[in-house]
């Protein structure tokens, strides 16, 4: 009867219908509805509510594969709320976490008008010059997407997902008018892990451990940094290993050079970012992780790359019908490192592009 009562009392205080509420609840993997602004509005603020309640009722340890599940379709759908086409393809995700968590501290703590007082879809339908809806009062702003795969959704506006952290800034002090699942949920990240964290791990935890530095508790620093430290002993164990592995031309030497990008690769593509997610980490920090990560992951398979090319031109070279030194070698190994050049430099331009440099455009300026 407690339960029914507080999450009654999480509906009235929305000023939302209860009938939409409850749509949703039975609902919890429906996709993102964004066709008029009150639905994405919505759809916002249903999947946040759901998504941090139901982080708080497993906080216990009572963690499961179905859990985390409905974790990331709830996850999913708030982001696709949001319009994050002006940020670089491997920021989205950390840019988009931010602001879904500065956004919906603010919502919490503002006046915010009813479902109705929302333009819906019979609106839209009625007046197509309805392209855009601020809530009153602020400059929080839902726009139509005018190009593009999700042309013609509802969504927030890139200059609303880039000013997220700015109207938080602005509203924080104010009180909640609306009591949240979990309060301070930015503060919530900051200390607490990820979903195969329990929250009780991190309460046992000494509470200088718990303290943030940079935007991150001291007990994630010190596990980043320790298998950061680890993985560099391991690198640089792994060289002294096979650097001098076989002939200084011999295949066997080139395939044993492959050790050290490859543990790169790993690392950058599936141990650093799946410790990431591990101990949470946030903001800045977590941003600059995701970019690192991609821009080793891309070099590293430009190396791995560039290797494996010269390694099966020195393949062909062991045929008894060439000889080592003879024009036809100085050929194909002109040719395999021409090959190893273009397919390694056009590796690096990819990796530029997910981070957002933009390599393209500087090479064809440099090159009028």
């Amino acid at each position: 009867m407690l339960a029914t009562a507080f999450i009654a009392a999480l509906l009235s205080g929305w000023g939302f219908p209860k009938s939409a509420r409850a749509q949703s609840a039975e609902h919890p993997l429906e996709p993102a509805a964004t066709s008029s602004p009150r639905q994405t509005f919505d759809t916002f603020l249903t999947s946040q509510e759901d998504m941090w309640r139901l982080v708080r009722d497993a906080g216990s340890g009572k963690r499961s594969d179905e859990g985390f599940q409905k974790l990331m379709e709830l996850d999913a759908r708030t982001r696709r709320t949001l319009d994050l086409s002006g940020i670089a393809p491997e920021a989205r995700r950390e840019t988009g976490n931010d602001a879904i968590v500065y956004l919906y501290e603010v919502l919490t703590r503002i006046e915010l008008p009813t479902l109705e007082e929302i333009p819906g879809a019979d609106e839209i339908r009625d007046d197509f010059e309805i392209d855009r809806w601020t809530l009153p009062h602020t400059e929080i702003t839902i726009h139509r997407v005018a190009d593009g795969a999700r042309e013609g959704e509802f969504l927030f506006s890139p200059e609303t997902v880039e000013r997220a952290e700015e109207f938080f800034e602005r509203t924080k002090h104010l009180p909640y008018r609306r009591r949240p699942p979990i309060e301070n949920v930015n503060e919530f990240l900051e200390v607490y892990g990820g979903w195969n964290v329990p929250l009780a791990w991190i309460d046992a935890l000494p509470e200088w451990m718990q303290r943030v530095a940079w935007g991150q508790a001291l007990w994630k620093w010190m596990v980043l940094l320790g298998a950061l430290f680890a993985f560099l002993a391991l690198l640089f164990g792994v060289h002294r290993l096979t650097r001098r592995k076989g002939e200084p031309r011999s295949t066997a030497r080139y395939l044993a050079r492959l050790t050290v990008p490859i543990l790169l690769l790993v690392a950058s593509v599936w141990v650093f970012p799946r410790l990431s997610d591990e101990i949470l980490l946030v903001g800045d920090v977590a941003k600059f992780v995701d970019l690192a990560t991609t821009a080793v992951a891309y070099l590293s398979l430009a190396w791995v790359v560039w290797v494996l090319i010269l390694a099966t031109g020195e393949a062909i070279l062991s045929s008894p019908r060439i000889g080592g030194e003879s024009l036809d070698a100085s050929l194909i190994r002109l040719t395999t490192r021409l090959i190893a050049i273009g397919a390694a430099t056009v590796l690096v331009f990819q990796g530029a592009t997910a981070v957002g440099l933009p390599l393209v455009g500087l090479v064809a300026s440099l090159s009028i």
